[in-house]
Parts: structure tokens; sequence; C-alpha cells
């Protein structure tokens, strides 16, 4: 058996030799050219988010729709364009934010594309820091610190003590304020506004314009706190003598100061009742000395009042911007709007630069060297929170404008930084606290006009201070 299996296997050998010489001999055609096969997506991988390994996506949909919860906008949509299991994951991730988020997409357009500006304004904190003319107010774990005040203040602070304060202090335990649960601030030239958890909103201060929202109208003395609205509001703002606040249904509210009709066309000068700014709902606001600025919830701006520097854009209405925003600030005589994609605008008046050599009826864009992240504007001055491309970096402040006060000192560049406020010459950034500590101020200008207590003068202690000499600088505790 083993001999016929080697000579069947050598006589296989024999035939194969032949065969291939013969068909080398043949004159064969070459082999028609293959056709390229059409490029394949690449399968889904973790390309669009260097956290999302691949293995992720064999998880169940309720545990990735987990995931793709806490993904920014831009990486949602990334991932949308990458998996069909990963667009209806998607839209369904998008569908809670949108539900519950003022913002409303505009006519025809896609729901990540309406998720991405929802998460923009989602981003940005609720202000609780602001300045006016002669005092500060900042929210620290939901208890509500004021600082400033001026010789003969009783109640612009709220405290109940009649003092000024060198440094921000808690209200005493006989203001009603003690134990409120403060979630935003608003602070005009001599009176604020605070906003409780449970949506009332408080004023107090003085209330000769009826910027307070009360009947009582006596320039002689200020108030102490009281609710000026409980029918619940979701956000509050003020002017120089008017005040704003929108209620959870979005509707603005003004009460104050209406001598140029920023509050309301066809009325009194003076409003001390709550009455409706506009008939639309509004996602922002924001007021100067005699004008206000707010923006729809498709992030469109619309101002009103006075215009003489066009800080209204021209005669007021609809402000021509090219994209949507989501802040808006006002100072004494401009205007300012962060928009969506973290560029800046302003218009209105520009003798000091506060819109960086624009101005006028058009808005400009605003130079900052990076993603504007928050925006604010005092008497005369703009500051704009900036963050590197990409975020996750150091942050630092843009000042414009008038600088005689110091009050475009903040010249610092750090991580931590979480917001800004101007007041009517001076500057403030908060600074988060490391290793669980409570966060800190840094704050910068003051002047005779502008009583800032906390704005004393002093060599800087740390912080990354670049101040010229003499200049009116501390970093706060």
């Amino acid at each position: 058996m083993a001999e016929v299996g080697r000579r069947a296997a050598a006589a296989a050998a024999a035939a194969g030799v032949e065969a291939s010489t013969a068909a080398a001999a043949l004159p064969i055609a070459p082999p028609p050219p293959r056709r390229r096969a059409a490029a394949r997506p690449p399968p889904p991988s973790a390309a669009f988010l260097p956290s999302l390994p691949p293995a992720l996506l064999l998880l169940p949909a309720d545990l990735l729709l987990l995931v793709l919860r806490l993904l920014p906008a831009a990486a949602l949509a990334h991932a949308a364009r990458t998996c069909r299991r990963l667009l209806a994951l998607a839209h369904a991730a998008a569908a809670p934010l949108l539900a519950a988020s003022p913002t409303a997409p505009r006519r025809g357009e896609s729901l990540l594309s309406a998720y991405a500006f929802a998460s923009a304004f989602a981003s940005l904190p609720p202000p609780t820091l602001c300045a006016g003319q002669y005092h500060a107010l900042w929210v620290v774990g939901a208890k509500l610190h004021a600082s400033g005040g001026h010789a003969g203040s009783t109640h612009l602070l709220g405290l109940a003590d009649g003092r000024r304060h060198a440094a921000f202090a808690p209200p005493a335990a006989a203001s009603p304020l003690h134990r409120l649960q403060v979630t935003q601030v608003a602070a005009g030239a001599r009176h604020a506004l605070c906003l409780a958890a449970s949506g009332e909103v408080w004023t107090f201060g003085h209330n000769d314009l009826g910027q307070l929202g009360r009947a009582d109208a006596d320039a002689s003395r200020e108030w102490p706190p009281a609710v000026a609205w409980r029918g619940g509001a979701r956000l509050v703002a003020a002017g120089a003598f008017c005040s704003l606040l929108a209620t959870r249904r979005g509707a603005l509210l003004g009460f104050g100061s209406n001598a140029y009709g920023e509050l309301r066309a066809a009325a009194p000068a003076v409003l001390r009742a709550a009455a409706p700014l506009c008939r639309r709902r509004a996602l922002a606001a924001a007021a100067g000395r005699a004008h206000v600025v707010w923006l729809s919830p498709r992030g469109e701006a619309f101002a009103r009042g006075r215009d003489t520097h066009a800080q209204c854009a021209g005669g007021g209405g609809r402000v021509a911007l090219p994209a949507r925003g989501v802040r808006v600030a006002c100072g004494n005589n401009h205007s300012v709007a962060l928009l969506e994609d973290g560029r800046v605008f302003a218009w209105g008046c520009d003798e000091a630069g506060q819109c960086g050599g624009g101005g006028g009826r058009v808005a400009a864009a605003l130079r900052v060297g990076g993603v504007a992240v928050g925006v604010a504007a005092g008497y005369a001055h703009t500051l704009v929170l900036v963050e590197e491309e990409g975020g996750g970096g150091e942050r630092w402040v843009v000042s414009l404008g008038w600088a005689k006060q110091g009050q475009c000192a903040l010249r610092v560049r750090r991580r931590g930084l979480r917001q800004v406020a101007a007041g009517g010459c001076a500057s403030f950034v908060e600074v988060e606290g490391e290793g669980g500590a409570p966060p800190r101020l840094l704050s910068c200008g003051g002047g005779a006009e502008l009583c800032y207590a906390q704005c004393g003068q002093g060599e800087p202690r740390g912080g990354g201070w670049v101040c010229p000499p003499g200049w009116a600088r501390r970093e706060e505790q």
C-alpha cells in the first residue's frame, strides 16, 4: 500500500509540472482589473471622543444612553453622525435637556442643533455675583453676602445692621434674608434684587423711582428687604433705576423708571408694579441706565429705551447678530452680547473703548483671543471671561473701556475663574476654591463716586496681579 501511494504522488507531481509548462507556453490574457470596492464608513470607534472606548458601543441601550448624556454638544453631534444606533440614542439623550431648557429651536432646525444651543445656555452659571454703584452682592453656598455701602446707608446691603462693610458679610440674624436660600442676585445703582430658591423675588434699597416694585415712594430713605414678586421667577436683572424679572413661563416683567419707554411704551414714567415688557418670552435680560436688552428663547436680541448713543442699535427693536445669543450685559450707554459659539459683540457708546473700537448701531465683534464664557458691563467698561480653545484650560479676563479708576486691572490668568461682574467703576472675578475651600474674589477699581470699601488700597496678595502702582486692587478671601 505504501508503494502504491508513492507512485500516485509521483504521477500527480509529474502531471502538475507538465500542465504548468504547457500553460506557460500558451498566450494568456492578463486578468481584468479588479473594481475597487466603495469605501465603507469606518466602524464606530472612539475617534469622536477619546474618553469613549469602542467597547462601550456594545453596552445595552439604556447604559449607553447614560454615557451620551454626559457628552458635550459637539461630541454628541459627531457621535450621531458616526453610527445609526448612536443617532437614535443621541436624540434620546438630547430630549431631556431640551424639555427642561427655556430655549426654543428655530423653524426647521435639527434636534441636535437645538441641543447644542440649549447646552451652550445651560453651561453658563446663573449670576451669583453682581455690583452696583455703591454695593456688591455675592452668593456663596446659597447664602447672600454683601459689601460696600455709603455714608448714611441703612438697608442698601440688606444686612439689617446699617453699617458699611469693608469685606463681604452675611445678613444679620434680624434680617429676613438671614435664612433665605438665594440662587441669583442683581444690583442697580442704589438697589438690589435677590431670587430665592422658592421663586420669590426680594428687593431692598432705594425706591424713589419704583425700582423695588412697591407702592411707597420716599427718596430720603432706603427700604429693608421685602418680597416684590411671589408668582415664581426664573431670573432677575437690574438697571440703574429699574428692575427686571422673568417668570418660570418666560414672561418678562419690569418695574421702576420708564422715562424713555424702556419698560413699556405709552406708559407712565414710573412703574411701581410689575408690568409686561414684551409679548414674547425671555431667555436672558439686562438693563443699563435707561435701556433694556433681552434675548428671546431662540437667541434673538431685542432692545428698547434711550438710544442717544445707539445702545438700542438705532431706535430699538431687533438687534442683528451673526449667531444666537446666550447672555447679555448693559453698561451706562452700551450693550454686549455673548453668542453660543463663544464670540462677543458690542454696540452703542464707544467713547472710552468699551465696545472695542467699534460701537454704533451695528454690533461689532470684540477680539478676546479665545472662547468667551462670560460677559459683564460697568458704567463705561466691559469685562469678558475667556478660556482656551477646547475648554478645560486656563481662563483670563479681557477688560475694555474706561480705566482711570483701575477697573480694567483684572489681568489674571489661571484655572478656576468662574464668573465676572462689573459695577460703576469696579470689576470682580470669582475664583474657584482649591481642595474644597470656598471660592474667593479678585476685585479692582473704585473711586470717589463709587464707594467700594472692599476695593481698598494696598499691595496685592498673590493671585497673579499685574497692576500699575497706586491702582486699587485687593484679593478678597
